[in-house]
């Protein structure tokens, strides 16, 4: 993914061959099972994801109502979730919200219900079964690597990830 668009004025983006590369949009290969969703990982499910642009700040109001965040797999034993990961979130996101036009689609149930079933057949059935063939061909022996230096990742109770 690129992020050279941080550091390019706005007034200078256009379709020019010198800007080629500066946007890298994700493939949506596999999106049902590659969650959390949303920019930055704050959705827990596809779902409420999509149904984020139906009023973006009616869905940021919600998400810190609810402390959606506390929600997600890698929180969920954090005590004082929501004042540990975002003590004043709401304000600062509805200050930049605020600060951006608002994009609000009138998509009903039965759309997001369609979305979200398209999107997930874009999954590869093998891809969705971590036991598969195809998979484990994809994660690397934890044996050291080749200089003993391999990290390999683990959750708190020192299951590998």
């Amino acid at each position: 993914m690129y992020i050279r668009f941080l550091l390019v004025p706005s007034a200078d983006l256009s379709l020019s061959p010198d800007n080629i590369g500066f946007f890298r949009t994700p493939s949506l290969l596999n999106v049902a099972i590659m969650g959390p969703w949303g920019h930055n990982g704050q959705f827990g499910t596809l779902k409420r994801n999509i149904e984020h642009y139906r009023d973006n700040s009616e869905s940021i109001a919600q998400y810190f109502e609810n402390e959606e965040m506390c929600e997600l797999e890698q929180f969920k034993e954090l005590s004082n979730c929501a004042d540990v990961l975002a003590p004043e979130g709401l304000m600062h996101s509805m200050a930049i919200f605020n600060g951006n036009e608002s994009f609000i689609q009138d998509i009903n149930d039965a759309e997001v219900a369609l979305m979200e079933t398209f999107l997930k057949t874009l999954t590869d059935p093998d891809a969705a079964n971590t036991d598969s063939n195809a998979i484990q061909a994809l994660i690397p022996v934890r044996d050291g690597g080749p200089d003993n230096n391999q990290l390999d990742a683990i959750d708190v109770n020192g299951r590998h990830l």
